[in-house]
């Protein structure tokens, strides 16, 4: 999961701001794109999907709140979506951080479910916390983000001129 954390580095002071349905291009990017940006360049092979589709997708395990680990993925589903990656977490599962596309900062670290540098957060516990099953990982193949062509493409397509 470490490298799921390592990619959110490409974000991190980097001129992005938030932008509703923003792909990363333009400097501008969603909560759910940037999920799937980070875990493309972390080697996971998922296609993109928005915080409701990421609610019962078949790429992601659900993890039980005291398992989760950072690098897992953190989904608010209700009055309000959203998602992120989760950075640190308490034994309960109940409070920490995440790195997410904010509409205040864009990509930056916040806090879930209590108090952060002496405020109260603003994002309550997740509904659901999420990890990619194991089959979607490529092996440490660094994905480009879907708006971007896919190297992979090419050699999938040689070979299936060769057979």
């Amino acid at each position: 999961m470490s490298s799921i954390l390592n990619q959110t580095q490409a974000y991190r002071n980097a001129g992005y701001t938030y932008g509703w349905g923003g792909t990363g291009n333009n400097k501008k990017i969603d909560c759910s794109h940037l999920v799937s940006n980070v875990l493309r360049g972390a080697g996971y092979n998922i296609p993109y999907q928005n915080t409701g589709a990421l609610e019962n997708s078949k790429y992601f395990d659900v993890v039980d709140p005291t398992e989760v680990q950072p690098g897992d993925i953190a989904l608010w589903r209700g009055e309000l979506n959203h998602t992120g990656i989760v950075e640190t977490v308490d034994a309960k599962g109940e409070t920490g951080t995440f790195f997410g596309s904010q509409r205040s900062t864009g990509p930056a670290t916040t806090g879930f479910g209590g108090t952060t540098n002496g405020k109260k957060d603003f994002w309550k516990t997740p509904t659901k916390f999420l990890r990619p099953k194991p089959w979607t990982d490529t092996g440490g193949i660094c994905l480009p983000p879907r708006n971007q062509p896919d190297p992979l493409e090419k050699i999938f397509e040689k070979l299936r001129i060769n057979d």
